[in-house]
């Protein structure tokens, strides 16, 4: 007899997302969660820990929860996965499962430049203590230097100077958050951070860390060029963690992740996948993507939970849409699906609309912002495949709905014939409510 009837390995928030859905879906059903670490951590808040948190302590989450379903948490390393024993290895012990899954996540690219050992660079790890000492280093930092402009960069980034310190941005590519926003987007968003204060380096590639006396003191630049820095932020991406599957002789994807099919299952029996530490592939081209999102992995996770010993959910994965939303200098930005310029890559002819109205109607109603809205169209279809917007709050909804009409392959004439509920302090107004006026352009072909 097993020792329980599910084992995850990871204990993030698609490890207990997986948890949460088994013990719902089959509340008899053991489960138990093992992961390194003491206490968990909202990873997509580890940005903010410096100002707008003020601590990493207050970005810990509660295992009661999970503990109130029945579920068991073991603290400590797993270090083998034995798939022929249906058992893993942890601290030295075996322990037997029915089932196994795997929601190790991802962990930061690094980078091998000379000097990488001095005291003062940092990646953003999901190590309590590890983020606890850069919190430290950050509060008695005059300079600090960001490698790399993407989401956790750009964060990172407007955090740090709300709490007044100086920061420049390194990143290699012509924008900012270059691999999800068109221009005009990371143009906008340059300019809000430009404006609290950051320098931004664009084109510019780190060639080695700078040091005295065993601590960081700047980046040399390849273009020759020095930046002075008392702390150094990597931020340059992510792998997944999937050395744990790899030793264990599962099949490992194209681009490192572990290999899953349709229903995150792995090519050995008894044991699946989800999150970042799973191969995913493209909704649109179904091509393998490096997409490291804890919305996408959650959603894996219930379709892994929920499907744990019987089918109760009969939709596989479609693949990834990608739908991201962060806000900068106080404005929210989001996107779903395709830039355009990866569009183009993919050989679509497009039909690109563009919206600007408000989220309040009318305009002078207290705290109206302005939204700007970019729709993507298949021009032959004139199915949606890719949307961006700026704006208030509500920008972040927006984009969740903008979503699912791109993964139920809305078409403009879809989209133009919806029905919303409009009201003057809470929505845009039905005059010019943004997804049906992109909708309605790209049917007239503008």
């Amino acid at each position: 007899m097993a020792d329980y009837d599910v084992i995850i390995v990871g204990g993030g928030p698609v490890g207990s997302t997986v948890a949460k859905n088994v013990k719902r879906f089959y509340p008899e059903k053991s489960v138990a969660i093992f992961r390194r670490e003491k206490r968990g951590i909202v990873p997509c808040s580890i940005p903010y820990i410096c100002s707008t948190l003020g601590s990493v302590d207050n970005n810990l989450t509660s295992d009661e929860g999970l503990k109130s379903l029945g579920v068991e948490i073991h603290v400590g390393e797993v270090e083998r996965v034995l798939p022929e024993e249906h058992a893993i290895l942890c601290e030295g012990k075996h322990y037997t499962y029915r089932k196994l899954v795997l929601a190790t996540g991802s962990v930061p690219r690094e980078l091998p430049l000379e000097g990488k050992d001095l005291e003062g660079i940092f990646y953003v790890k999901k190590d309590e203590e590890y983020l606890r000492g850069f919190q430290r280093a950050a509060q008695d930092a005059k300079k600090i230097a960001i490698i790399g402009g993407g989401f956790i960069g750009v964060e990172l980034a407007d955090d740090l100077l709300g709490a007044g310190k100086s920061v420049t941005i390194i990143e290699m590519l012509d924008r900012l958050l270059p691999l999800t926003f068109d221009e005009d987007f990371a143009r906008e968003a340059r300019k809000l951070l430009e404006e609290k204060g950051a320098r931004i380096l664009l084109k510019e590639t780190a060639s080695r860390f700078l040091g005295e006396g065993g601590r960081v003191r700047g980046v040399e630049l390849k273009s020759g060029g020095v930046v002075e820095a008392d702390v150094v932020v990597v931020a340059v991406g992510a792998r997944p963690n999937s050395e744990l599957a790899k030793e264990a002789g599962l099949k490992i994807g194209e681009m490192g992740g572990i290999w899953v099919d349709e229903y995150m299952r792995t090519s050995a029996e008894d044991i699946l996948a989800a999150g970042d530490c799973a191969e995913r592939r493209s909704f649109f081209t179904q091509k393998p993507i490096n997409t490291f999102l804890a919305s996408v992995g959650c959603r894996e996770a219930v379709l892994v939970g929920s499907n744990m010993f019987e089918m109760k959910i009969e939709k596989a994965n479609p693949g990834t849409v990608s739908i991201f939303s962060t806000s900068i200098a106080g404005r929210a930005f989001a996107s779903a699906g395709l830039p355009e310029w990866a569009a183009r890559k993919e050989g679509y002819e497009l039909i690109v609309t563009r919206v600007e109205t408000v989220d309040h109607h009318p305009g002078t109603m207290p705290g109206t912002d302005k939204i700007k809205m970019k729709m993507i169209f298949a021009k032959d279809s004139k199915r949606l495949i890719g949307a961006q917007l700026s704006g208030g709050r509500s920008v972040g909804e927006i984009i969740n709905i903008v979503g699912s009409m791109i993964q139920c392959r809305f078409t403009a004439d879809d989209i133009a014939s919806t029905q919303v509920g409009t009201h003057p302090m809470l929505t845009p107004p039905p005059t010019t409510y943004p997804t049906i006026e992109g909708a309605l352009s790209a049917l007239v072909g503008k």
